[in-house]
């Protein structure tokens, strides 16, 4: 009876400001972009959309979307909203938040016993 900490209704995946993909219960869709993130220098490529079952494919080697439309559209709808309150790329939104910024920073450590 256990539920997975994924279960939720959304989880977002951003690489920097860009969402790239939702996440709801089983279902994870990476987004349709033309110009996804693939590295920390923002190197980019196109992406298509891509519907995987998570929970009993973990690989994602399998893609479904045409098996499954009606779990794209809503995944597209969960992302539409989460763009709404996070943000993307351009797109401020209000639960939105400016990244934080620590002058001189220092290492912290764990204290050995």
């Amino acid at each position: 009876g256990a539920r997975s900490p994924w279960d939720v209704e959304g989880f977002a995946y951003y690489f920097m400001e860009q969402l790239q993909a939702v996440r709801s219960g089983p279902w994870k869709l990476d987004l349709p972009l033309e110009q996804k993130y693939t590295t920390l220098g923002r190197k980019t490529a196109p992406a298509q959309l891509a519907l995987h079952d998570v929970r009993h494919d973990p690989g994602e080697t399998r893609e479904v979307s045409a098996e499954h439309p009606e779990v794209v559209a809503r995944l597209l709808k969960l992302a539409e909203n989460i763009r709404g309150e996070l943000g993307d790329m351009d797109q401020t939104a209000l639960g939105q938040r400016p990244a934080g910024l620590v002058e001189q920073p220092t290492p912290r450590t764990l204290l050995k016993k």
